[in-house]
C-alpha cells in the first residue's frame, strides 16, 4: 500500500553556461512548485519556470548560485569525494552499555535472550569502569566531548547503581554525557524518579497502549499484568519531568489495527508529547513470527499514524512521532542525524555497544557473538577497531537490491536496519523490509505536505519546540 505521488528523474549534466555538474534529481510536481531530491538526499523547491530552465540545461548565474547552495550543482569532483567520505567516516557519539540481560517482564515479542536467573549476564562495576576508560580515551583522541550513553538491558533499572556509577565516573574525568535510558517502568519509585531528575537523566518508558492492548503483550514473568503499575509510574515521571519524557509503543499484528486508539490514549489521556511507535521485528530467541506484520500492513499503519498525528496537531496538541519527525527533517535539511538509521545503518559509525565482557559491537547485537568487533582490552583504539572490522564483517556490506536503483528514498535508508535484515534470516545485500514499507509510504506523504500544505511542515516539525 504505497502512496501514489508522481515523480520523474532528470539526468545529470554539465551545463554549457556554467563550469559545474548538475547531480541529477527526482522531481515531484505540486500545484505551484516542484520538490527536487537528488541521490545524496539534498532537496530544493523550484517554481515551474526555474524547473524548465533546469530541464533545458539553461543554468544562469542566479539559478546556479541557488543550485550550488542546495548541492545540486557541484563545482568539482572533490565535492563528490567529500560526500562519500562523510558517509563512510567513523565518528561514534552514541554508546550503549549492556548492563544485564535480566528482565522482570516477559514481553510477548521479546527481541533478546532475557531472563531472571543466577546465570544472567551482568556487567561488573570493574568492567563498567574499564568501558568508561575506553570511551574517555576515544574522546581524548578525537576531541569529542558531546556523547550520549544509554545503559541497556534487559531492564536497565535493575542495575540502577551502575547507571549512576557510569555517569559519575565519566563526569569526574571530564566528559559530562547525556544519559538516556529506556525502561519498562516497573521500578520507577518516587525516590528513583527524584534521583533521575536530579541527575538530569532522560527517560523513555515502554507502554503499548491502553490496558487490554498493553497487557496482551507486556506482563510479569509469572504472567501477571503490568499496565496499571506502568501507567501510574509513567504519570509520576511525566509530572516530575514536565514533558521531558518519551514513550515507546511497539505495534504488532495484534495491535496495529488499534493504532489510533493507542495514539489517542497516549496523547489525550496521558497528556504525553513525545511518542515513538515501533513495528515489531522477528526475534532470534523466541517464536514471534505471528506478531510480525506484512509490508502492506506496515504501510497501512504508517499512513494512519501520520494522519492521526497531523490531525492532533491541527487540533492544538503539540505532539510528535519521532519517526515522522526525523524523516521530515531529512527532507528539509538532509540532517540524517539520528544515531540509528535515519541516514542508513549507523552501526559502529555513530553507535557503539559494549557488553558485560567489554566486547565491542556495532549496535544492539550483543547476543550474536559473530558480530563482535573486538574488545576494550586489546589495546586497539576504538576507531581503528571499527575500521579493521569493516574489512571482514558482513554486517558492513552494502544493502542494496535491484529495487533500490530507482527508489528516491534510498539516499536516506541505505538499505535500512542491519539487525532487521539479520533477524529476518537474511544478510546484506538484502534490505530491511520494514524500513522499506515505511519509507515508501511516509516520505511521499511528507513531500505532499511540503508541496501542497506547507503550513503543516511546522506542525510536523513542532517548530515551536525546536
Amino acid at each position: 500500500m504505497s502512496v501514489d505521488i508522481k515523480h520523474y528523474w532528470i539526468e545529470g549534466f554539465v551545463p554549457d553556461s556554467f563550469p559545474a555538474e548538475f547531480t541529477g534529481a527526482y522531481v515531484f510536481k505540486g500545484k505551484n512548485r516542484n520538490f527536487l531530491l537528488n541521490k545524496q538526499g539534498y532537496s530544493i523547491l523550484l517554481d515551474d519556470e526555474l524547473l524548465k530552465d533546469v530541464e533545458d540545461h539553461n543554468i544562469g548565474e542566479e539559478l546556479a548560485v541557488l543550485l550550488i547552495q542546495h548541492r545540486f550543482l557541484l563545482l568539482d569532483d572533490n565535492e563528490n569525494a567529500a560526500e562519500k567520505n562523510s558517509r563512510d567516516d567513523i565518528h561514534p557519539v552514541f554508546f550503549m552499555i549492556d548492563l544485564t540481560n535480566r528482565c522482570n517482564m516477559a514481553c510477548k515479542y521479546c527481541l533478546r535472550e532475557a531472563e531472571m536467573s543466577e546465570n544472567s549476564k551482568t556487567l561488573s562495576d570493574e568492567k563498567a569502569v574499564e568501558i568508561c576508560d575506553h570511551i574517555l580515551r576515544y574522546c581524548k583522541e578525537t576531541g569529542e566531548d558531546k556523547i550520549t550513553v544509554q545503559p541497556w538491558g534487559g531492564e536497565p533499572l535493575l542495575e540502577k547503581n551502575k547507571i549512576f556509577l557510569i555517569q559519575d565516573y565519566l563526569t569526574e574525568h571530564g566528559i559530562a554525557p547525556c544519559i538516556s535510558i529506556e525502561t519498562n517502568g516497573l521500578l520507577l519509585t518516587d525516590e528513583l524518579i527524584d534521583e533521575l531528575y536530579r541527575r538530569d537523566i532522560w527517560v523513555s518508558v515502554s507502554i503499548d497502549g491502553p490496558e487490554a492492548l498493553h497487557n496482551g503483550q507486556r506482563v510479569f514473568r509469572d504472567g501477571r499484568p503490568t499496565h496499571s503499575i506502568v501507567e501510574k509510574h509513567l504519570m509520576r515521571l511525566s509530572e516530575k519531568f514536565q514533558g521531558r519524557v518519551s514513550v515507546i509503543a511497539t505495534l504488532t499484528r495484534e495491535t496495529y489495527t488499534h493504532v489510533k486508539e493507542i495514539i489517542y490514549y497516549l496523547v489525550k489521556d496521558l497528556k504525553l508529547v513525545n511518542v515513538k511507535l515501533n513495528f515489531v521485528h522477528k526475534s532470534s530467541f523466541m517464536d514471534n513470527d505471528d506478531l510480525c506484520m506484512t509490508e502492506d500492513e506496515i504501510a497501512e499503519c504508517t499512513k494512519e499514524i501520520f494522519e492521526t498525528f497531523l490531525q492532533l496537531n491541527k487540533e492544538g496538541y503539540r505532539v510528535g512521532d519521532y519517526n515522522v519527525f526525523t524523516k521530515m527533517l531529512n527532507l528539509i535539511t538532509n540532517s540524517k542525524d539520528d544515531s540509528c538509521i535515519s541516514g542508513g545503518c549507523h552501526g559502529a559509525r555513530r553507535m557503539i555497544v559494549f557488553d558485560h565482557k567489554g566486547d565491542i559491537y556495532p549496535c544492539d547485537v550483543t547476543d550474536y557473538p559473530e558480530e563482535c568487533l573486538g574488545n576494550i582490552s586489546s589495546g586497539v583504539g576504538l576507531v581503528d577497531c571499527v575500521r579493521e572490522a569493516m574489512k571482514t564483517h558482513d554486517y558492513f556490506l552494502e544493502k542494496k537490491e535491484e529495487k533500490c536503483e530507482d527508489c528516491p528514498w534510498y539516499c536516506y535508508c541505505k538499505g535500512g536496519c542491519t539487525v532487521h535484515v539479520k533477524t529476518d534470516g537474511k544478510n546484506p545485500p538484502m534490505t530491511d523490509r520494514i524500513e522499506c514499507a515505511v519509507n515508501e509510504t511516509l516520505y511521499p506523504l511528507l513531500v505532499q505536505q511540503i508541496l501542497d500544505e506547507p503550513e503543516n511542515v511546522n506542525l510536523i516539525l513542532r517548530a515551536d519546540h525546536l
